[in-house]
């Protein structure tokens, strides 16, 4: 039961040690796209695109 924990705990630490850099990317780029107002753009191409329907029942929520 120990190696299994010890197994477990190996892999979750080589998956942090890829994941961290890729997780600061990500942030990066979010933050890129908010300063540069590209979620205005996304958000009208959403609206255009959306059926009648679900944007009714996004206002409602």
């Amino acid at each position: 039961a120990l190696a299994y924990v010890a197994q477990n705990t190996m892999a979750l630490r080589r998956l942090a040690k890829v994941s961290r850099p890729v997780l600061g990317g990500v942030f990066i780029a979010v933050g890129l796209a908010l300063l540069f107002r590209l979620n205005h753009v996304i958000e009208a191409w959403a609206l255009q695109n959306m059926p009648d329907w679900l944007i009714d029942f996004s206002v409602i929520l």
